[in-house]
């Protein structure tokens, strides 16, 4: 198991955002729209972060309790994998 994961991604980003706007704040050369613009940039750039990493979806999704015998049924063997986001 890696340090940094899907579980830790979130925490990671906003501890990154929170000392990203106190430099940000402590630096008074730039003007506010600078400022703003980077912080901006900085949460686009997690979100596109966010949707390239996450998992795909499988092409074969079962919902129900019958898709998946029907799957297990079919005589090819089967990977499954139980997954959560969260």
């Amino acid at each position: 198991m890696s340090i940094l994961n899907q579980f830790s991604f979130v925490v990671t980003t906003m501890a990154v955002g929170v000392i990203l706007v106190a430099i940000l704040w402590r630096i008074q050369r730039f003007p506010i729209i600078a400022r703003v613009v980077v912080m901006i940039l900085y949460v686009l750039a997690m979100l596109g972060v966010n949707l390239l990493m996450r998992y795909p979806d499988s092409p074969a999704q079962a919902t129900t309790v019958a898709d998946v015998d029907a799957i297990l049924a079919d005589g090819k063997p089967t990977f499954l994998m139980l997954y959560s986001n969260y």
